[in-house]
C-alpha cells in the first residue's frame, strides 16, 4: 500500500464532514485519504519513497509535508508520548480559517514508538480519527452550571461561596478535543489541531501551555491553584460522564458499534498489559504474593478481564489520565482551555475502564510525585461531577480496575529515574492496591479525614487514603 502512486488530498467542508462522519466507509476506511478542515486546499501526496521507511524522524516528516497544505519551516519531535511518533509542525503558511501557525502530526508504526518489541496495529490511527470526527463533541462539552456556589466544586479554606465574578473567571475555560485537519489512513498519518497553540504573530514560542501534570506538580500551592484544579476535575468528570452516556444510549448504538467495536488491537494491548502481565508486574515491584491471595486475585481479575473483553457497554476513551490533558493559560495565568488528546485507544468497553484508569493514575501520582493536596482536590471534584451525571456506576468494579491499572504503571515508575518510587517505599502501596481488587470496601473503613469517623463511600475512602498519605510525606 505504501508503494502505491501519489494520491490527491480532498478538502471537506464542515457540512460534508458531518455527513461523512456517519458513514462507516468514508475517510476512516484504511484505503482512503482525506483532508479534513475548514480551509480550501488541494495537494498531491508525496512520493511513496518518502513514506517507505516510516515517519520516524523530523527530516522524513518535513519531506512528507512538502506537497501537502502543511509544509513546515520547522518540525520538532515531541518526546512525551510513548505510543506514536508525534511532531509539532511550525507551518510555512497559516492554515485554515483561524490561520493557525502550528499543527500536530502523528505517525503510527506497527509497534509503539518507545519500544519496537511492543506490537500495536498501525490501524489504531483510524480510530483516533473517528473519535475526533464522529462523536458530537459540541453536545458533550456543556459548560458547568452558572452558579456562584457549585456543590460539585470543592471548597477551599474558609471560603464557602464564590462571587459571580470569581465563578465566571474560574469556569470560563473551554474543554476541547483537537480538530482533525488531515487523515492519511494509507500511511497511518493524521494531522490535527495543536492542543497548546501560541497566540500572536511573533516567532517566539512562549511556553504558556503545558501538560496538566506540569501544572499540578511544579506550580507552588496556592488558593488559585486549588481552585483551578477543582474546576479541571469538574470539567473532566462531567465530560467523561457525558461521553459514556452518549456511547451507551440506544440512539447512538449503531454509530458507536460501527465506529469503535473493531478496535481490537487497542483492547488486546489493554488486556495484555493490565491482566495477562499482572503478576509479572507485581513481581517487578519486589512484592511476593502469597498463594491464597494469588488465587483470590486471579478470580477477581478474570471477571474484570471478561467484562473488558466482551461487555460493549459504551464508548471509552481508553487512556484517560492527567498526562493526556493539555492546559493553556492566559497572559494573566488564568486557565484558558483544556485539550483531551490521544484517542487511539477509543473502543467499546465498560465505563469502569476509563474511571478506574483515571482514579488509578491520580492515586499513584499523588502517592509518589505530589508536593501538596492538588491531586486530592482534582480527584474529589472529578468523582463528584462524574457521579452526578453518569447514568450507571459500579464503585467496586471501578476501584478494582484502578488497582489493576496501578499495578501496570507502578513498575515503570520504580524503574524511572524521574520518579520517587522505589521497591522499598512502594510495598505499603502494593498492599493497599491489591485490596482495591480483592476487597474494595476496605476503603470504607478509613476515616473520612474530616469528622474523624468512617465513610460508607468507596470513593471517599480513596480520598481518605490520599489524605493519610499526604500527612506522612
Amino acid at each position: 500500500m505504501i508503494g502505491s502512486p501519489a494520491r490527491s488530498l480532498r478538502t471537506t467542508s464542515p457540512q460534508n464532514l458531518a455527513r461523512m462522519s456517519l458513514s462507516t466507509t468514508s475517510s476512516s476506511s484504511p484505503l482512503s485519504t482525506e483532508v479534513v478542515g475548514t480551509a480550501t486546499a488541494q495537494a498531491q501526496m508525496t512520493s511513496s519513497t518518502v513514506a517507505a521507511g516510516g515517519l520516524t524522524n523530523a527530516s522524513s516528516v518535513a519531506r512528507y509535508l512538502k506537497r501537502t497544505p502543511f509544509a513546515a519551516r520547522e518540525v520538532q519531535r515531541i518526546q512525551l508520548g510513548s505510543t506514536n511518533f508525534t511532531y509539532r509542525l511550525f507551518l510555512e503558511k497559516p492554515y485554515g480559517q483561524n490561520a493557525v501557525r502550528t499543527a500536530i502530526l502523528k505517525y503510527a508504526a506497527s509497534h509503539t514508538a518507545d519500544d519496537s518489541a511492543v506490537e500495536f496495529s498501525a490501524d489504531r490511527q483510524i480510530y483516533e480519527a473517528r473519535a475526533m470526527t464522529r462523536i458530537p463533541w459540541k453536545l458533550l462539552m456543556v459548560p458547568p452550571p452558572a452558579s456562584s456556589s457549585s456543590p460539585l466544586l470543592p471548597l477551599f479554606g474558609a471560603e464557602s461561596n464564590y462571587s459571580p465574578e470569581r465563578w465566571r473567571n474560574i469556569t470560563s475555560a473551554k474543554l476541547r478535543v483537537p480538530e482533525l485537519y488531515m487523515e492519511d489512513a494509507m500511511r497511518h498519518v493524521i494531522i490535527m489541531e495543536d492542543g497548546t497553540p501560541r497566540p500572536g504573530s511573533d516567532e517566539v514560542w512562549q511556553e504558556r501551555s503545558h501538560s496538566a501534570r506540569i501544572f499540578f506538580e511544579e506550580v507552588p500551592p496556592s488558593q488559585q491553584k486549588y481552585e483551578t484544579a477543582g474546576f479541571i476535575g469538574l470539567l473532566l468528570g462531567s465530560f467523561l460522564a457525558r461521553l459514556h452516556n452518549w456511547g451507551s444510549s440506544q440512539e447512538n448504538r449503531a454509530l458507536a458499534l460501527a465506529s469503535f467495536a473493531g478496535n481490537d488491537s487497542a483492547k488486546d494491548l489493554t488486556i495484555r498489559e493490565t491482566f495477562t502481565d499482572f503478576f509479572a508486574s507485581v513481581e517487578r515491584t519486589g512484592f511476593v504474593v502469597p498463594e491464597a491471595l494469588r488465587a483470590e486475585l486471579e478470580s477477581r481479575l478474570n471477571c474484570l478481564e471478561e467484562l473488558v473483553r466482551n461487555n460493549l457497554e459504551t464508548v471509552v476513551m481508553g487512556d484517560f489520565w492527567p498526562g493526556n490533558i493539555l492546559l493553556s493559560f492566559t497572559e494573566k495565568a488564568e486557565l484558558d482551555r483544556l485539550s483531551v488528546i490521544d484517542w487511539e485507544f477509543t473502543m467499546l468497553a465498560p465505563a469502569f475502564l476509563d474511571v478506574g484508569n483515571f482514579i488509578g493514575e491520580v492515586f499513584l501520582i499523588h502517592y509518589f510525585e505530589s508536593n501538596d493536596a492538588v491531586y486530592i482536590v482534582l480527584l474529589e471534584a472529578f468523582m463528584k461531577a462524574y457521579h452526578g451525571l453518569a447514568q450507571a456506576i459500579d464503585p467496586e468494579k471501578i476501584l478494582a480496575y484502578a488497582g489493576a491499572h496501578i499495578m501496570l504503571a507502578l513498575p515503570r515508575r520504580i524503574e524511572s529515574v524521574k520518579s520517587r518510587a522505589t521497591r522499598e517505599n512502594s510495598r505499603p502501596m502494593v498492599e493497599q492496591v491489591l485490596k482495591f481488587i480483592t476487597d474494595p470496601k476496605f476503603t470504607t473503613q478509613k476515616s473520612d479525614g474530616r469528622d474523624g469517623g468512617v465513610t460508607n463511600d468507596v470513593f471517599e475512602g480513596v480520598l481518605a487514603l490520599m489524605r493519610e498519605r499526604q500527612t506522612k510525606t
